[in-house]
C-alpha cells in the first residue's frame, strides 16, 4: 500500500521550465506535462499551464526499476506523451498537448553523464526504503511549439538542460522532505553545474553505528561529486522567506573535508499541489526562486549569483 514510484523530469530552457512528473501513488498513477514562462520570472509560478492524464492513466509506466524503460507511452484524449531510449542510448521525449497549445520533441544525451543513486532505510526494522537515481546538467536538444510560437533547442549552446530524479520506496506513513536542485550554463566559467541538497528523508532510521549518508552532492560537466551533509534554515511559517544552505563546518563530522557549499535561496513564488482526503494527505510546495553563492570542491571555486531553480516542501500522510 505505501510503495511509491515516480519519474521527475525538469527541461530548462532560455524561455520555460517544462515538467514531466509521472507519479504512481497507488492506486492512482498519473503524467502531467507543466510549463512556466521565464519571460517575467517574478512571476513564474502565476504563468504555469498544466496538463495531466486520469488518476489512473500511467500508460505502460514501469514503476519497479530506477532506469528508464525502453518505450513509455501514455495517452488522454488530445494529450500523448511518448519515451524512447534511441539506439544511441540517449532519450527521446515526444509530447502532444493540444489543449493547452503545447508540442514538443527533446533528444536528451544522457550517455557520459555520472548519476547518483542513493539507497536508505528508513525504519530500523528495515522495511521501509527510499532509493532514488538523480540525473542532472544534461544538455537537451530539440524543438517546441507553445502558444503559436516556436523554439529551438541547440545542445552546442548548453541553453537547454535537463534533469531527472527517479525514485521507488516503501515509505513511512508520515514523510517530510526539503528538496533542492539548481541545473546552471554558467558561461564566466564554461561549466555545466548541478547540485542537489536535501533534509528529511530517512530522519527515522538509527543506524547502529550512528552514520548514515545523505542525498546531497554537486555535479560539474557530467561529473558527480558528493559532499557533506547540508544543514538548512527556513522558516516553517513562511517558506516565501530566503533560504540558506550550508555545508557542516564540524571538521570532526566531515568526510569530505575540501568541499562545501554555502548557497542562499531567494523565493520567486510558490506552485502548491496536494490532496486530503481523510487520513490521506500531500502538500507539495515547490518553490521557485534565486540561488546564489558559492561552492568548492577540492580546491576549485565556483561562484553563481540570481541562478534559477527549485526547493520542494512535501508533508505526506500515505
Amino acid at each position: 500500500m505505501k510503495f511509491r514510484a515516480w519519474n521527475f523530469v525538469m527541461i530548462q530552457t532560455p524561455d520555460h521550465v517544462i515538467q514531466i512528473p509521472i507519479a504512481s501513488i497507488w492506486p492512482a498513477c498519473k503524467i502531467s506535462v507543466q510549463i512556466y514562462s521565464r519571460e517575467n520570472q517574478q512571476k513564474i509560478v502565476e504563468s504555469r499551464e498544466i496538463i495531466t492524464t486520469g488518476l489512473l492513466n500511467c500508460g505502460n509506466y514501469d514503476t519497479q526499476s530506477l532506469n528508464w524503460q525502453d518505450y513509455l507511452f501514455a495517452k488522454e484524449g488530445d494529450f500523448s506523451i511518448e519515451v524512447i531510449r534511441l539506439k544511441d542510448g540517449n532519450l527521446k521525449f515526444a509530447i502532444d498537448a493540444q489543449s493547452i497549445n503545447f508540442s514538443a520533441e527533446f533528444i536528451v544525451h544522457d550517455q557520459g553523464i555520472e548519476s547518483q543513486v542513493f539507497f536508505m532505510p528508513l525504519s530500523d526494522d528495515m522495511l521501509h526504503y527510499f532509493t532514488t537515481k538523480k540525473t542532472y546538467g544534461i544538455l537537451t536538444d530539440g524543438s517546441y511549439k507553445y502558444q503559436d510560437k516556436e523554439y529551438q533547442c541547440n545542445s552546442s549552446n548548453k541553453d537547454c538542460l535537463t534533469l531527472y530524479d527517479n525514485a521507488r520506496g516503501h515509505l513511512l506513513y508520515d514523510t517530510k522532505w526539503i528538496w533542492a536542485i539548481m541545473n546552471a550554463y554558467l558561461p564566466e566559467y564554461d561549466m555545466i553545474v548541478a547540485f542537489n541538497f536535501q533534509d528529511g528523508i530517512g530522519s527515522s532510521f538509527n543506524p547502529d553505528d550512528g552514520n548514515k549518508f545523505m542525498e546531497d552532492f554537486v555535479l560539474i560537466n557530467g561529473k558527480h561529486y558528493k559532499i557533506d551533509q547540508v544543514q538548512i534554515e527556513y522558516e516553517e511559517s513562511n517558506i516565501m522567506q530566503p533560504q540558506t544552505f550550508s555545508t557542516i563546518k564540524d571538521l570532526n563530522l566531515k568526510i569530505f573535508k575540501n568541499r562545501e557549499c554555502q548557497v542562499k535561496f531567494t523565493p520567486l513564488g510558490v506552485a502548491e499541489d496536494g490532496i486530503h482526503l481523510i487520513v490521506y494527505g500531500i502538500t507539495q510546495n515547490l518553490v521557485y526562486g534565486l540561488y546564489s553563492g558559492s561552492c568548492n570542491i577540492d580546491g576549485w571555486i565556483i561562484q553563481f549569483k540570481d541562478q534559477l531553480g527549485v526547493v520542494e516542501h512535501l508533508n505526506a500522510r500515505w
